[in-house]
């Protein structure tokens, strides 16, 4: 069983064309979708409402919380499927999921539809791409993690490792929170690889980026990172003091 997750916020253009995109791509496979609305105010909700009349095994949940970290999150715990995909209602193509699945299948728990792998395609000019670019080798860096696209938000998971990890709870609320997610992945022991994926550009539809809760979740990752190093400290100095005692 697979689990779709899709958040939302006034993305009813885009799911026009995405749902039934999502059921060609997946058709022959037992899957749901699963769409977290965040209140939309367009008619996101009553779009869905009727699509699923027509599509088995699609769901809207109305987040009960705020935010992207909630919906996305939520949405993960709530899905039904032993495997959970989470994509944009704008950026990705279903027709790659399977891709992502392969690679899950080698043994991996968490694969991540990245954007800077050889084979990737960004409909972006390279200069809009810059700050992102580094804001991922900061991540890679900060948190020893060995994926090039850590903020890639299309990805594959073993769904119940990522639930164990996120239990209780994640302390992102944006977009930041898919560099958190694969942090708390790799802690209970899961295993992460990336594959080369096609990021589309938004067409339909205004983006949800904002500056000031970028800025908040960056800290709030600085924060994490602060924290990893100090218990880091706290098992390597007792184990230095014992080393200097028995010598």
């Amino acid at each position: 069983m697979l689990s779709v997750v899709i958040p939302t916020l006034n993305e009813a253009d885009n799911l026009r064309t995405l749902i039934p995109e999502l059921y060609r791509s997946l058709e022959g496979r037992k899957f749901e979708v699963v769409i977290m609305d965040g209140r939309s105010a367009d008619c996101t909700r009553q779009l869905v409402q009727e699509y699923s009349r027509k599509y088995p095994r699609l769901r809207l949940i109305t987040q009960s919380g705020k935010g992207f970290a909630n919906a996305l999150t939520e949405g993960m715990l709530k899905a039904d499927g032993e495997v959970i995909v989470t994509m944009d209602a704008e950026n990705h193509r279903p027709s790659e999921i399977p891709l992502l699945l392969e690679k899950l299948g080698e043994g991996f728990d968490v694969v991540v539809g990245s954007r800077f792998m050889k084979g990737s395609k960004v409909d972006l000019p390279p200069e809009r791409f810059i700050s992102t670019r580094i804001a991922n080798k900061i991540a890679q860096a900060a948190f020893e993690l060995r994926i090039k696209d850590t903020s890639s938000g299309f990805r594959a998971y073993n769904a119940a490792l990522i639930k164990k990890a996120i239990s209780g709870g994640i302390k992102t609320e944006y977009f930041s929170c898919q560099v958190e997610l694969l942090e708390k992945a790799k802690a209970v022991g899961g295993k992460l690889a990336e594959v080369p994926a096609h990021y589309v550009r938004r067409d339909k539809g205004e983006s949800k980026y904002d500056i000031k809760p970028a800025l908040k979740d960056a800290s709030k990752l600085m924060d994490i990172v602060k924290e990893k190093k100090l218990e880091e400290l706290d098992r390597i100095i007792p184990k230095a003091r014992k080393a200097k005692e028995r010598a």
